[in-house]
Protein backbone atom coordinates (compact mmCIF):
# COMPACT_ATOMS: atom_id res chain seq x y z
CA UNK A 1 0.00 0.00 0.00
CA UNK A 2 2.95 2.34 0.39
CA UNK A 3 2.51 5.98 -0.57
CA UNK A 4 -1.09 5.29 -1.69
CA UNK A 5 -3.51 8.15 -1.07
CA UNK A 6 -6.52 6.85 0.82
CA UNK A 7 -9.70 8.96 0.95
CA UNK A 8 -11.08 8.48 4.48
CA UNK A 9 -12.60 10.57 7.25
CA UNK A 10 -11.07 11.77 10.51
CA UNK A 11 -13.44 12.53 13.34
CA UNK A 12 -13.87 16.27 14.02
CA UNK A 13 -12.29 17.23 10.67
CA UNK A 14 -14.52 18.15 7.74
CA UNK A 15 -12.11 17.89 4.86
CA UNK A 16 -9.23 15.73 3.68
CA UNK A 17 -6.84 17.51 1.33
CA UNK A 18 -3.96 16.48 -0.91
CA UNK A 19 -1.56 19.46 -1.07
CA UNK A 20 0.85 19.83 -3.95
CA UNK A 21 4.02 18.94 -2.02
CA UNK A 22 2.51 15.86 -0.40
CA UNK A 23 4.47 13.44 -2.60
CA UNK A 24 7.72 15.19 -1.68
CA UNK A 25 6.79 15.12 2.00
CA UNK A 26 6.08 11.38 1.74
CA UNK A 27 9.48 10.77 0.18
CA UNK A 28 11.43 12.79 2.74
CA UNK A 29 9.52 11.21 5.65
CA UNK A 30 10.26 7.77 4.20
CA UNK A 31 13.94 8.60 3.70
CA UNK A 32 14.59 10.36 7.03
CA UNK A 33 12.18 8.47 9.30
CA UNK A 34 10.81 9.77 12.57
CA UNK A 35 9.91 8.89 16.12
CA UNK A 36 7.18 10.34 18.26
CA UNK A 37 9.83 12.46 19.95
CA UNK A 38 11.28 13.85 16.70
CA UNK A 39 7.82 14.57 15.27
CA UNK A 40 6.84 16.44 18.43
CA UNK A 41 10.13 18.33 18.40
CA UNK A 42 9.48 19.34 14.78
CA UNK A 43 5.89 20.34 15.55
CA UNK A 44 7.01 22.60 18.39
CA UNK A 45 9.11 24.65 15.94
CA UNK A 46 6.00 25.65 13.97
CA UNK A 47 3.59 28.40 15.09
CA UNK A 48 0.15 27.08 15.97
CA UNK A 49 1.33 23.65 17.13
CA UNK A 50 -1.21 22.15 19.54
CA UNK A 51 0.10 18.65 20.18
CA UNK A 52 0.27 15.09 18.93
CA UNK A 53 -1.62 11.87 19.39
CA UNK A 54 -2.12 8.48 17.76
CA UNK A 55 -5.37 8.93 15.78
CA UNK A 56 -7.61 6.34 14.17
CA UNK A 57 -9.42 7.16 10.93
CA UNK A 58 -12.86 5.96 9.83
CA UNK A 59 -11.37 2.89 8.12
CA UNK A 60 -9.90 1.68 11.45
CA UNK A 61 -6.30 2.51 10.56
CA UNK A 62 -4.31 3.57 13.62
CA UNK A 63 -1.74 6.11 12.46
CA UNK A 64 1.84 6.25 13.74
CA UNK A 65 1.37 9.84 14.99
CA UNK A 66 -0.71 12.87 14.19
CA UNK A 67 0.45 16.47 14.63
CA UNK A 68 -2.20 19.15 15.19
CA UNK A 69 -2.02 22.84 14.36
CA UNK A 70 -4.33 25.82 14.85
CA UNK A 71 -4.57 28.62 12.29
CA UNK A 72 -6.58 31.84 12.43
CA UNK A 73 -9.42 30.17 10.54
CA UNK A 74 -9.38 26.58 11.80
CA UNK A 75 -7.26 23.54 12.43
CA UNK A 76 -4.98 21.26 10.44
CA UNK A 77 -4.07 17.66 11.26
CA UNK A 78 -1.05 16.03 9.64
CA UNK A 79 -1.16 12.24 10.10
CA UNK A 80 1.99 10.18 9.66
CA UNK A 81 1.55 6.53 8.67
CA UNK A 82 3.50 3.55 9.88
CA UNK A 83 6.39 2.49 7.65
CA UNK A 84 5.84 -1.26 7.45
CA UNK A 85 5.49 -1.92 3.72
CA UNK A 86 8.67 -3.97 3.61
CA UNK A 87 8.20 -4.76 -0.10
CA UNK A 88 8.08 -1.02 -0.90
CA UNK A 89 5.21 -1.42 -3.39
CA UNK A 90 5.19 2.23 -4.46
CA UNK A 91 8.86 2.94 -3.85
CA UNK A 92 8.51 3.82 -0.16
CA UNK A 93 8.11 1.79 2.99
CA UNK A 94 5.10 3.88 4.09
CA UNK A 95 1.84 1.98 4.61
CA UNK A 96 0.00 4.84 2.89
CA UNK A 97 0.40 8.53 2.13
CA UNK A 98 0.62 11.10 4.91
CA UNK A 99 -2.91 12.32 5.67
CA UNK A 100 -3.81 16.01 5.76
CA UNK A 101 -7.15 17.10 7.27
CA UNK A 102 -8.72 20.46 8.03
CA UNK A 103 -11.57 21.85 10.10
CA UNK A 104 -13.01 25.31 9.80
CA UNK A 105 -12.20 27.64 6.93
CA UNK A 106 -8.48 26.96 6.56
CA UNK A 107 -6.89 28.61 3.51
CA UNK A 108 -5.00 26.50 0.98
CA UNK A 109 -2.01 28.81 1.55
CA UNK A 110 -1.98 27.85 5.25
CA UNK A 111 -2.05 24.16 4.36
CA UNK A 112 0.70 24.50 1.76
CA UNK A 113 2.79 26.61 4.14
CA UNK A 114 2.49 24.05 6.92
CA UNK A 115 3.41 21.15 4.63
CA UNK A 116 6.42 23.16 3.43
CA UNK A 117 7.55 23.84 7.03
CA UNK A 118 7.27 20.18 7.95
CA UNK A 119 9.14 19.20 4.78
CA UNK A 120 11.95 21.64 5.57
CA UNK A 121 11.96 20.45 9.19
CA UNK A 122 12.76 16.92 8.05
CA UNK A 123 15.68 18.26 6.02
CA UNK A 124 17.14 20.32 8.89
Amino acid sequence: MSNRKVKISLKEYERQVFPGRLEELNRVYDRVGATGFTLEKLGRTINGYEGKNRPTTEDGYVWFWGLYFQTKKGGIAILFPWAQDWDRHDGTQLDRSIGVYTRGEVDDEDIDGLVEKIYRGFLA
